[in-house]
């Protein structure tokens, strides 16, 4: 009687073979040339329990698209993102690392605040856009290659750090370095570690790397003063030794862009203030947003 073992051994042989000649070919397809919020708009979902279910609007929150953009931009090194709370800061990081992996890949690496910030809130949300990205899921390593601080994705590693922790920001080397909410990552106050000096090592063998920073500014007070030529108001320079915030220091050391918007009526460019918001006395949010 004849054994049937050599032919079951030829049936998977020949299984992983064309498994691994798909893969390959998925690494070898030609990728779209799109901007980094362009791709989101048209490879991100948001799910049913969000609070604005369906297809990703980068434009919602317009003053993230140049923050994207500079990720593929080469006059710049560092990037330095600063907004109110809840205003798209994580969801421009999940952008760009996103489109990074979909069209140029490269080794990531994400540094957030807490280690309960990195494991409970983004890691979701990045196996989330991971899921929910066709091309990106047919990418990712599964199994024991895909632990909870540390994903490969199109053959390059993603690699979440904790900011607090020196040991877990050596080790891989990345390209792209997100640095999450910074101020609470150093207390906001001066003479605490590093963290970006030694998230910024990471990169140091790659000579176009890109370094993101961003954070909600936790404490400190700073001027503003009108330009005479655009007559918009901008936030003055403070003496460094008067700041308080790291992403406040990190941001004045650069090319110090503000966004502006146009209104509405008169199409002017302004820059919004706390005290340019109105609403009814006593109003909830969605009352304010009925009767404003």
């Amino acid at each position: 009687m004849k054994s049937e073992v050599p032919s079951v051994r030829l049936e998977s042989a020949q299984l992983q073979r064309l498994t691994a000649l798909e893969r390959l070919a998925r690494h070898c397809e030609q990728r779209a040339r799109l901007s980094q919020d362009v791709w989101a708009a048209k490879n991100r979902t948001y799910p049913l329990t969000a609070g604005m279910p369906g297809a990703r609007d980068p434009w919602l929150t317009p003053y993230i698209v140049p923050f994207v953009r500079f990720f593929d931009d080469p006059r710049y090194e560092v990037c330095t993102l600063i907004t109110g709370t809840q205003c798209g800061k994580t969801d421009a990081i999940l952008d760009a690392m996103g489109w990074r992996l979909d069209t140029k890949p490269r080794p990531q690496m994400y540094v957030g605040p807490s280690r309960d910030f990195v494991v409970d809130v983004f890691e979701p949300r990045l196996m989330r856009m991971f899921d929910e990205t066709p091309h990106l899921a047919s990418l990712m390593a599964r199994g024991k290659r895909n632990k909870k601080l540390r994903k490969v994705v199109n053959g390059v590693a993603v690699r979440l750090a904790l900011g607090g922790s020196p040991a877990s920001l050596a080790g891989d080397q990345a390209a792209d370095i997100y640095i999450d909410e910074f101020d609470k990552i150093t207390g906001g106050v001066k003479g605490d570690a590093d963290v970006f000096s030694l998230a910024k090592a990471r990169a140091d063998s790659y000579a176009d790397r890109k370094i993101a920073v961003t954070s909600t500014p936790l404490r400190g007070l700073v001027e503003t003063y009108r330009d005479e030529t655009t007559g918009l108001e901008f936030w003055a320079l403070a003496e460094p030794r008067d700041i308080e915030s790291k992403i406040w220091a990190k941001w004045q050391s650069g090319t110090r862009h503000h966004w502006a918007w146009r209104c509405p009526h008169c199409e002017c460019l302004f820059i919004p203030r706390i005290r340019d918001l109105k609403y009814p006395e006593g109003a909830t949010p969605a009352m304010a947003r009925r009767n404003t």
